[in-house]
């Protein structure tokens, strides 16, 4: 995105410097929208699966029959 953010805004400002000054303020919007909103979901939710929480005595069991 910033490659074209950057070409837009140096063709409609008229210069190339004008890319400079407006794609790191973007990004750095960017960054703080990302650091505020974006949350992260609860381990093992995100992939989908339906783990839960087994004793440490029936897992060696069960690698134990396989």
């Amino acid at each position: 995105m910033g490659y074209i953010v950057g070409s837009e805004t140096s063709r409609i400002a008229g210069g190339w410097e004008w890319s400079l000054r407006v794609t790191p303020v973007l990004g750095a919007i960017a960054v703080i929208l990302i650091l505020f909103f974006m949350t992260d979901p609860p381990r093992g939710e995100s992939d989908g699966s339906i783990l839960k929480a087994t004793a440490w005595k029936e897992d060696i069991t069960d690698l134990a029959k396989k």
